[in-house]
């Protein structure tokens, strides 16, 4: 036996797993003393009488685990099992750690969802929710940090002079110069013991949102809570929860289905990103796990029935979340070599094939949201009444050299932010894709 095998054998890490363990869990623990120790200089949270030791210990506890999950995974082999098991347990961070409402439209997604786990399948502008509902919404405001933000004129702490400041940025929210000093933790507090009792919340109603069938997973794990006696906080993590799960399981299907580039894959569904939309109320965990199935099913060297069943399912289901912004999709199979294709159909029948259920579940989406719809009066296009999409695009089509020196115009007085761009000027048909 060589020296470098002796060695190896003596190393305490390989010889005994125990010890591995130990060593392992003891380094967590360290690293979670030291995240705290940042956490409470940072946000001055000492400074806000919470305690240092349960600070410490909430991120002593999430180390550890971080750590046996990881020298428990080890011992699965399928890359895909390990890989959902790593975007479930993520995601359980981000369910928990993103405070409620918080999600882009998590308030209107949350209001719909919670209207379907009480087996409302129409929609009624009048029509209200549970009181404690209403306390939930008033207590967190969507997009919190802009709304808690504030300006003016403050005094410097060094040279006592008037200067101007602003609280963006920082996670304590301060109102005017003398004002209050709050954070996301006081929005939990007026929840949970509701501070206004002498005041009745403002009612909120259902929202401008018609979608039935992303919304089901959420909408199960509503009902669950419910059904153990929880309020409307406990919904709403109730539903994030189950909708995570949807979300990992469309992901598992997805790493299962892939024949090249898996680790790319699961790099991109455990982006922070993916796992802030994929734990939240959003139907966009629903709908990037059918993006990643579809893209997914493209690596395959081979398409045969079942795997075009596959990717026409979860085409249209985009499609009938997201209306034609997804039509892209049902053309990408044509880029397949014909020595790939076993399916029974020809590429090009299997497109139209494809695109007319796309069309159709959504036209059927419309249809349903509106003769099921009551009291909401007249609803105005983002765009307004005066945008003509067709007109646009042959506006476009006509001045291709025009149009392209507006696109690199405008990205570039956005910083390159790509979601802005929108869709031949069409205000209301972003590029979602690239977004």
């Amino acid at each position: 036996m060589s020296n470098v095998s002796k060695k190896k054998l003596s190393l305490p890490t390989v010889q005994q797993p125990a010890a591995r363990w130990a060593f392992v869990l003891a380094v967590c623990a360290s690293l979670g003393v030291v995240v705290s120790y940042y956490w409470r200089v940072f946000y001055g949270l000492d400074a806000r009488g919470v305690s240092a030791a349960g600070v410490t210990g909430l991120c002593v506890g999430l180390a550890v685990l971080a750590g046996a999950a990881a020298l428990a995974l080890r011992r699965v082999r399928d890359f895909a099992k390990k890989g959902a098991a790593c975007i479930l347990l993520c995601g359980v961070l981000f369910a928990f750690a993103n405070p409620p409402m918080q999600t882009p439209d998590e308030t209107d997604h949350y209001l719909r969802t919670y209207a379907i786990s009480m087996g409302r399948f129409d929609f009624d502008a009048q029509r209200g929710y549970p009181e404690d509902v209403d306390e939930l919404v008033a207590a967190f405001p969507g997009a919190w940090v802009n709304a808690h933000t504030s300006a003016g004129l403050g005094t410097d702490p060094d040279t006592h002079a008037e200067q101007p400041f602003n609280s963006a940025g920082y996670a304590l929210k301060q109102y005017g110069k003398d004002g209050r000093v709050e954070n996301i933790r006081d929005s939990f507090e007026q929840y949970l013991t509701w501070l206004y009792r002498d005041s009745v919340p403002q009612r909120v109603t259902e929202p401008v949102s018609f979608l039935i069938l992303p919304f089901l997973p959420g909408a199960l794990g509503m009902a669950l809570a419910r059904l153990f006696g929880l309020g409307a906080l406990g919904c709403l993590y109730g539903g994030r929860l189950v909708n995570l799960l949807a979300y990992t399981a469309l992901c598992y299907a997805a790493l299962r289905s892939a024949h090249k580039c898996r680790p790319a894959f699961l790099c991109i569904m455990l982006m922070p990103m993916s796992l802030y939309m994929g734990a939240s109320l959003s139907y966009d965990a629903t709908l990037l796990g059918c993006y990643y199935v579809m893209l997914a099913l493209l690596t395959r060297d081979e398409w045969n029935d079942k795997t075009a069943l596959f990717y026409a399912l979860a085409c249209v289901f985009a499609n009938g979340t997201k209306p034609y912004i997804n039509l892209l999709w049902v053309v990408l199979p044509l880029i397949l070599r014909k020595s790939e294709w076993k399916v029974r159909f020809s590429r090009a029948v299997y497109a139209v094939l494809t695109a007319a259920g796309a069309l159709a579940l959504t036209l059927g989406v419309e249809q349903y949201g509106t003769l099921l719809r009551h009291n909401y009066g007249a609803i105005a296009r983002q765009g307004g009444t005066t945008v003509n999409g067709g007109a646009q695009l042959l506006f476009v089509l006509k001045n291709p050299l025009r149009y392209i020196a507006v696109l690199l115009g405008t990205l570039y007085e956005n910083d390159g932010f790509l979601g802005q761009l929108g869709l031949f000027g069409w205000k209301d048909m972003p590029i979602a894709f690239i977004s």
